[in-house]
């Protein structure tokens, strides 16, 4: 997905590009998900929210020229959406 924010040009407004890419999630939909049956929509909600912050990020960062800031494993959940929208790619403090 981080190759598709390439596409979008660096004066793009952040919200645009966020319409753009959560639509095109929906091509990446796994055969296993039966989009009929409610746990497996409720499942498929809870997904897209939880990728919400590392979208709005990677749309920010993209809107502003900037490289995209991957998210770490060991920062807590708030830590790491402030960490990839303002940090310095060339370094691990923001």
């Amino acid at each position: 997905m981080v190759e598709f924010y390439k596409g979008f040009k660096s004066e793009a407004h952040p919200m645009a590009i966020m319409v753009g890419v959560v639509g095109a999630l929906s091509a990446f939909l796994h055969s296993d998900y039966n989009l009929n049956l409610e746990k497996d929509r409720h499942e498929l909600a809870i997904k897209l929210i939880a990728k919400m912050p590392t979208l709005a990020a990677y749309a920010y960062r993209t809107s502003m020229g900037l490289p995209v800031v991957r998210p770490k494993k060991n920062y807590s959940y708030m830590k790491n959406f402030l960490y990839m929208m303002f940090s310095n790619p060339m370094s691990d403090e923001f």
